[in-house]
């Protein structure tokens, strides 16, 4: 089994400044962090290959150089980042960088399952991984809190919330499938 795990960075919050006398934001610090939903769904991954022995792939979300990010999905378990170069992808929207990555899903030969976070924290928009599903051809499970994947089958734990209760409910699909994880699961 192979899966494919989509990750981002995004501006670490702890070194943005707000100035509300003045109305500006000041970048004090211009370092960058693991999106949190993409650590979510590196760590869905990890538990994933340690249950079943899969091979874990990391691709970057975007066309920004995400060095830190891809060798910290290396340092935590890993099997192989792959850097996406090119000129023809700077500035590329979502839908642009759907197609991008699921070229490379298929130049290195497919995957069973892809991971990614469901929204990103610098936009709050959550269309790369729906997108990626469509341009795959592949059913999608969105806002997932935890997966388990064997004998061809993907499942995954929902939220759902009702009026008076919230509880969970599980559902699966087939593989190949992709999975976006919610922000703040797998604690």
């Amino acid at each position: 089994m192979r899966i494919i795990v989509i990750l981002g960075r995004v501006l670490d919050p702890s070194g943005i400044a707000v100035n509300r006398r003045v109305g500006r934001i000041f970048v004090n610090r211009e370092e960058y962090v693991l999106q949190p939903a993409d650590r979510c769904a590196l760590e869905a991954a990890l538990q994933v290959k340690d249950a079943t022995g899969a091979e874990v792939v990391a691709l970057p979300r975007g066309p920004l150089p995400d060095d830190d990010v891809l060798r910290q999905a290396l340092s935590t378990g890993a099997d192989r980042a792959v850097y996406l170069t090119g000129d023809g992808f700077q500035g590329a929207d979502a839908a642009v960088m759907a197609r991008v990555l699921a070229a490379a899903v298929e130049r290195l030969g497919g995957a069973d399952l892809a991971l990614t976070g469901a929204t990103s924290m610098d936009t709050g928009q959550g269309q790369l991984g729906p997108r990626l599903a469509e341009a795959l051809g592949w059913p999608q499970i969105v806002g997932a809190w935890a997966v388990e994947a064997a004998d061809g089958l993907v499942q995954a734990v929902l939220i759902r919330k009702r009026k008076d209760t919230t509880g969970y409910v599980t559902v699966e699909a087939d593989l190949p499938a992709l999975v976006t994880m919610s922000p703040g699961t797998l604690k």
